[in-house]
């Protein structure tokens, strides 16, 4: 019965006990353990917090600790409280330089936006050229308006085509702050790559791989497609400086990009004649320098830019819905064709020959899509037999240039288009080693013919045909 009392008595003088304190060395190490290795946020603040309650003497632990709380604030998307974090850490440890620095990149500064100029369904056009006049592609940049998580949000986006590559570039900011929270890319050389945002970190997924990558972001970051967006919403004036942060996902990851407004001109582009900022850009890779001139009326248009050998021009703007069709019309050649809300047209004429070509932009730059007009014949509509056999010699043609190229022979059709005889077929061919199907159609009216032209990888082609249809009925020859 002793011992039992004498073992009992150990055990509550043991619990009665107070443990050795930690030092703050030791519970910062144990709040970063808490934070990064079991990711619990609300546990490490409850630890930093701790490191500062007793740290008095410990300055460096103290700093340490009141910089990872506030980042721990950040990750948890508690903005107002991180900001006030910072803020202490500047007033009251002035000594910790680099921690400060690190601190300031979180805090809004002269870095002001202004409203957004443009208007929701915002498009402009450009075309790109080298110095001697070749073009060498077309940049289509629009904004519009949707619902993300019962916010409002800017979908920006840039359609790039030209130069054997078709890509879409695509960024979602919440409207209020203009932060992104996602992009994605679409490239068809480079593939498919989806980007999410969140709270001190970016995480980069390869479509049809598992591995996900993931990048540290320090203080305010935008999306690269927001660049063009960002810098409308700045007070651009004659000697205006200032400089932020952006993320490429294709590039270098997160570049800081200077830019100072050096004068004002007057620049002529095929859209209209503008008074513009001229606004340079220095990126720290290799000392870039780049210039753009944005429009000095309310709506700051961007409206032309050189990047490298690139010069691009503003060709339109224009106000475009995913629920209205645009219409494409020449007066010369005779003939118009419609596509859906969302599309856009670009135009190419070939000097060697009486011929127009007009791609056509899928707004998700699934497929490529062209048409070309041939002035030929005498001003006769043929028989179908003619349109066919041109149609076959195309196959021929097609054989050589494409791989595996194999028309499907139950998939030949004829038709009429607003009186006009039209055939067409679908064939398989292979990019690499991805299946391929291709869609042509040959139409003929008096002197005109007409070739439209729709490839799409075969997993998607079934899809997309539909749409394709609906755009080859639209055409109309003289």
């Amino acid at each position: 019965m002793v011992m039992r009392m004498t073992l009992f008595a150990v055990v509550l003088l043991a619990a009665g006990s107070p443990a050795p304190a930690q030092s703050a060395s030791e519970l910062l190490q144990k709040g970063i353990y808490t934070q990064e290795t079991l990711g619990d946020l609300d546990g490490a603040i409850k630890i930093y917090k701790q490191v500062l309650a007793q740290a008095k003497g410990a300055r460096i632990y103290a700093a340490q600790a009141q910089y990872r709380l506030a980042r721990c604030y950040l990750a948890k998307g508690q903005s107002a409280e991180a900001v006030e974090a910072f803020k202490e850490l500047i007033r009251d440890y002035p000594e910790q330089k680099e921690l400060l620095a690190k601190a300031r990149e979180h805090l809004p500064g002269e870095f002001k936006l202004l409203a957004e100029p443009w208007l929701n369904g915002e498009t402009l056009q450009f075309t790109a050229k080298l110095p001697a006049g070749m073009k060498i592609g077309t940049v289509i940049w629009s904004a519009d308006l949707v619902q993300l998580q019962g916010r409002e949000a800017w979908r920006l986006q840039s359609r790039h085509y030209g130069m054997g590559s078709n890509a879409l570039l695509r960024a979602f900011a919440d409207r209020d702050a203009f932060r992104p929270s996602s992009s994605i890319i679409k490239h068809s050389q480079l593939g498919d790559i989806q980007v999410d945002y969140e709270p001190g970190q970016v995480k980069i997924k390869s479509m049809g791989k598992d591995s996900v990558r993931k990048v540290e972001l320090e203080g305010v970051v935008y999306d690269n497609e927001q660049a063009m967006y960002l810098i409308r919403r700045l007070p651009l004036s004659v000697g205006y400086k200032s400089s932020f942060q952006v993320f490429s996902p294709l590039g270098s990851g997160t570049t800081k990009v200077a830019l100072e407004v050096t004068g004002k001109e007057m620049v002529q582009v095929p859209a209209g004649r503008f008074e513009c900022f001229k606004t340079e850009f220095a990126l720290p890779v290799g000392k870039t320098l780049q210039t753009f001139w944005y429009s000095t009326d309310p709506r700051r248009y961007l409206v032309k830019f050189e990047a490298g050998e690139a010069i691009a021009e503003l060709v339109a703007i224009r106000q475009s819905s995913p629920h209205t069709s645009m219409n494409y019309r020449d007066d010369k050649f005779g003939f118009s064709l419609s596509v859906p809300g969302g599309w856009f047209f670009d135009e190419d004429e070939a000097d060697d020959k009486p011929r127009v070509a007009v791609h056509l932009l899928d707004p998700e730059a699934a497929a490529v899509n062209v048409f070309w007009i041939d002035k030929i014949g005498d001003g006769q509509v043929p028989p179908e037999s003619e349109v066919r056999a041109a149609c076959e010699k195309k196959v021929t043609e097609r054989l050589k240039e494409l791989g595996g190229y194999r028309p499907r022979p139950e998939s030949w059709t004829s038709r009429s288009l607003g009186g006009a005889p039209a055939v067409g077929y679908v064939a398989d061919y292979a990019e690499g080693k991805r299946p391929m199907v291709e869609y042509l159609t040959m139409v003929q009216s008096g002197s005109l013919r007409a070739t439209l032209i729709m490839r799409a990888p075969r997993e998607q082609f079934d899809g997309f045909r539909e749409t394709f249809e609906r755009i080859i009925e639209s055409l109309r020859l003289k």
